[in-house]
């Protein structure tokens, strides 16, 4: 019997079969991540050290940084990089705590980018990470597009979405959302745009990225919402709640 030396695909997010991305390669710059039926949805990461730009995950025109550990959780997937003197660390936490119906329902995961220098010198660091639009719709059909930017009590958030939704139009298996609203979040600048999300910081970055459905289920022909949002509760709420406790969620997802 033959060796297994990786997963066949590494979780990236997975809050729910919609909102589920994936990994399918030996490292994440060797091709795009992807929805669990195989579509590409792109997730995009990179760092620029001293000037010198490399990639983390997703294709691009850059070099790839090269990787030298990754490791998959319950909850987390963290990839480990080291070039140029630095230690970049790329990681993606979507905290499905079982005994939490809240937390579990809340279509959100953590992403953190950290660097530390391993050589002794100091060095000038950026972060960038982004999410493609293509998140938010299947095939080609994704235009025309709206998209805005705004600062919610410090956390500087944008979203994008398709302007045409229909949600919950679709039935059977392999088939991406193309309804509701892609969010990204943190405390850095966030740009927002036809093409997607982005946002930038510099040594260590830490944000958010979520998925408003509108609408989870269609229960016997009324459309209704996921959980978090039975009392009214709207995305932008639940954005400032897991923000806020962002240190105590990390926590009870690390002894999983």
């Amino acid at each position: 019997m033959s060796e297994i030396t990786r997963l066949p695909a590494v979780p990236v997010i997975v809050n729910d079969p919609y909102f589920s991305i994936w990994s399918a390669a030996d490292r994440p710059t060797d091709r795009d991540t992807t929805h669990w039926a195989g579509e590409d949805k792109p997730l995009f990461a990179d760092i620029c050290v001293d000037g010198c730009k490399k990639r983390l995950m997703g294709l691009g025109n850059e070099a790839a940084m090269p990787l030298t550990e990754s490791t998959v959780t319950a909850t987390a997937t963290e990839f480990i990089y080291e070039d140029m003197g630095v230690r970049a660390k790329l990681k993606f936490v979507t905290p499905l705590l079982m005994d939490d119906p809240d937390v579990l329902s809340a279509p959100v995961t953590y992403v953190s980018l950290t660097t530390e220098s391993v050589d002794g010198k100091d060095h000038e660091i950026a972060t960038h990470f982004s999410a493609s639009s293509q998140l938010t719709y299947s095939g080609a059909e994704g235009k025309p597009m709206i998209w805005d930017t705004f600062d919610t009590k410090g956390l500087k958030t944008g979203y994008v979405g398709r302007r045409d939704q229909k949600p919950l139009s679709h039935s059977g298996d392999h088939i991406t959302i193309d309804w509701g609203y892609l969010f990204l979040a943190g405390k850095a600048p966030v740009t927002a745009g036809e093409r997607g999300l982005s946002i930038t910081g510099g040594a260590n970055l830490e944000c958010m990225i979520a998925y408003e459905d509108v609408a989870s289920i269609n229960y016997f022909g009324r459309l209704t919402p996921a959980w978090y949002a039975r009392n009214g509760k709207n995305l932008m709420r639940m954005l400032t709640e897991m923000d806020a406790r962002r240190a105590e969620i990390l926590n009870r997802c690390r002894v999983l």
